[in-house]
């Protein structure tokens, strides 16, 4: 007999009535800032927070603001939120430091984080991130904005994606989950039948690259070696980006339209069943939840097959740092507002807002029955301990990685092909070669 997992509904109404609420307007409710925060008269004036909070269809944001706003309160200090996209945060942040007037506090990927680092923009926060260590589960050092052995941004939350299924449509077929590639495409060959497909891919923002480069790093390949050098153009990189284009281009178990597609359209069709597998993060949970809850009963989820067995499965690293601009207005009371966001009851409160979608660093918060007893994040966390960024797990975040993403250059080589454009082989070249002017800027 299958257990449900425990709702996103369900667990935040217990948690409601374990004393993890907000804070009402006007009731503190005894909640004290956290212990590393210091005294409320140590900062004070206004604090501008650039954050990146707009995923889930601002799920989150309302969230946010509350819990910045009971900071206000007790500081006296007036925070002034501002929630930005990709590629508008990229461009108006170079703005503000090149016109000498960052944001106080920010939010980024760490490769992005990385950039601005290097850059001599970010303060040193290896010593708030030493206090915080013991709070955090044990993450992959790509998770931290890192330059010249300090540590200049400190991860916020994480997200990885893993395979998820529809376990009647498997059953159906007569097939298991798959685990290594042999058998992702056998299986999805089962599952393609009149107007259902056994997988699609989304090509929908930096999803391709995000995609395929682990793949590519499971099989034994990498985008940079130990040195630093561009390695991209190797024999297992080309394998890996033949594997997951093939699935469209060979084997013709994707919708014909898949290149077309934006993230919420697959996210329909997976739901609809007319996609039997989808590699997506907890985002597809929280959908589904808020359309047709009763159906998370019969979905399943794996890590993400690997080449060999024995391999290593390999997701990528998604999620955020916070940080804060050495030379911006207020520092400090920045400084002060990034402790008082690890906040312990909020923190667990404010990932569960949003299902899976954002996967817990704060240990309080895995222990929680929302993650303890649900199956299908327990496969997000499990992926989450080896997922990757770009550099691997040999090199880690450079500073140039963050802007190839942000041109999207690791996205092209698959897009290319799927799209017909060039061959395996030519698109990985053509972005190694780009990837090498970046490397050396």
């Amino acid at each position: 007999m299958s257990v449900r997992p425990l709702s996103r509904r369900d667990f935040l109404r217990r948690s409601l009535s374990a004393g993890l609420a907000p804070i009402a307007a006007g009731v503190l409710g005894g909640v004290a800032a956290p212990a590393s925060e210091g005294s409320p008269a140590a900062v004070n004036g206004a604090i501008n927070f650039w954050s990146r909070e707009t995923f889930n269809n601002g799920a989150r944001m309302p969230v946010l603001r509350d819990w910045v706003a009971a900071f206000d309160k007790i500081h006296g200090t007036k925070t002034s939120v501002q929630f930005m996209t990709f590629q508008e945060s990229i461009a108006k942040t170079q703005a503000s430091i090149a016109a000498g007037t960052p944001p106080d506090l920010g939010e980024q990927g760490p490769d992005v984080g990385t950039q601005f680092a290097a850059g001599g923009n970010l303060l040193d926060l290896t010593a708030v991130a030493s206090d915080l260590k013991n709070e955090f589960v044990n993450i992959q050092r790509d998770a931290y904005v890192t330059f010249n052995g300090r540590i200049h941004g400190i991860p916020w939350w994480s997200e990885t994606r893993v395979l998820f299924y529809h376990k009647d449509l498997l059953d159906r077929a007569g097939v298991r989950p798959p685990g290594t590639w042999d058998e992702w495409v056998d299986v999805a060959k089962k599952l393609t039948a009149g107007e259902q497909y056994g997988y699609a891919v989304n090509l929908d923002g930096t999803s391709p690259g995000q995609l395929w480069v682990p793949l590519g790093i499971s099989n034994g390949g990498r985008i940079v070696d130990k040195s630093g050098k561009v390695v991209a153009d190797s024999p297992q990189m080309r394998e890996a980006l033949q594997f997951i284009t093939d699935f469209y281009t060979k084997h013709k178990t994707m919708p014909a339209a898949t290149p077309t597609y934006k993230s919420n359209d697959l996210i329909q069709l997976f739901t609809l069943k007319k996609v039997a597998m989808l590699v997506y993060n907890g985002e597809l949970l929280q959908s589904i939840e808020q359309t047709n809850p009763d159906l998370l009963r019969t979905i399943g989820a794996v890590t993400l097959p690997v080449n060999k067995r024995g391999d290593v499965s390999r997701s990528f690293l998604g999620g955020f740092d916070l940080f804060v601009f050495a030379k911006s207005a207020n520092p400090e009371g920045a400084t002060a507002l990034l402790k008082w966001l690890y906040d312990k009851g909020w923190y667990t409160r404010y990932t569960a807002a949003t299902y899976s979608s954002s996967l817990p660093i704060l240990k309080d918060t895995v222990k929680s029955d929302f993650y303890q007893k649900n199956e299908l994040t327990k496969v997000l966390l499990q992926q989450l301990t080896t997922a990757v960024r770009y550099g691997g797990p040999d090199y880690g975040n450079t500073s140039w990685t963050g802007v190839a993403e942000g041109k999207f250059l690791f996205n092209q080589p698959m897009v290319d092909v799927i799209n017909g454009k060039k061959s395996v082989s030519q698109s990985l070249a053509d972005m190694s070669t780009e990837l090498r002017t970046l490397a050396k800027q």
